[in-house]
């Protein structure tokens, strides 16, 4: 059984509202010189539990990609694909590229390529987590209070039973695959797999991770993660 991470990486960040948003994709943005994707992909390739990496990426950027892969020195990239027309359409493309080589009960492990923030920690408890249940789901906890409001009535929900659902999300080739032609011959769209294989009737396993764990999505993300990677940086040059 192996460990195969699958990063898609193939949107163009519309909710960005940078100058430059119409010409650099928000994982080609760069933080202290460095593009996000850098980030996310040197998380996954030192880890010696990974055995190999696809990165499912933007068509015109390939090339640019592969150049900062070869100055950074990430290794363990299996092939660089270019994406679909969806979220969804891409990580199919993944594992199209991954059934070429990998078995049914090889662990699948799906994250967004800006979400770099992600521990070497969590990460090896979300593939502990898949070893033994099959799949596993990070999640963060609610810190404000949540309200469900409609045109009726609003209900105010306990905000300590409610999580964001985060990446990795891990799930055995088989079951992911399956899910995914399940969705394509039906013509369903999700808005990530845990939603899906949650829909397709799975049993799903969480595991917490840290809040700090965000997605690039909006300009304010940006300015987070950034600040959050500088911090870290710091505690790395003087061991905190």
């Amino acid at each position: 059984m192996r460990n195969i991470v699958l990063i898609f990486a193939g949107g163009v960040g519309q909710r960005m509202r940078f100058s430059d948003s119409s010409v650099t994709p928000k994982q080609f943005l760069l933080i202290d010189g460095k593009p996000v994707i850098i980030y996310t992909l040197e998380i996954f390739s030192k880890l010696s539990e990974v055995d190999y990496i696809v990165v499912v990426c933007l068509k015109e950027y390939i090339e640019k990609l592969e150049k900062y892969i070869e100055k950074y020195s990430i290794k363990k990239i299996f092939k660089i694909i270019p994406g679909g027309a969806s979220g969804q359409q891409s990580i199919f493309n993944g594992l199209l590229t991954i059934k070429t080589n990998c078995s049914s009960n090889d662990n699948i492990i799906i994250h967004d390529g800006v979400r770099p923030l992600v521990s070497s920690k969590e990460v090896l408890d979300c593939i502990k987590c898949a070893n033994t249940n099959g799949n596993a789901i990070s999640i963060s906890v609610m810190t404000e209070t949540v309200l469900i409001k409609d045109n009726y009535q609003s209900d105010i929900i306990d905000r300590n039973r409610c999580f964001h659902i985060k990446a990795p999300q891990i799930f055995k080739f088989k079951d992911i695959f399956q899910f995914h032609n399940q969705a394509l011959e039906e013509k369903k769209e999700f808005i990530d797999s845990a939603s899906m294989a949650y829909y397709y009737g799975k049993k799903l396993f969480f595991v917490e991770c840290s809040n700090d764990n965000i997605k690039l999505t909006t300009p304010k993300d940006f300015y987070l993660m950034q600040a959050l990677i500088q911090a870290k940086t710091v505690e790395n040059i003087f061991g905190i």
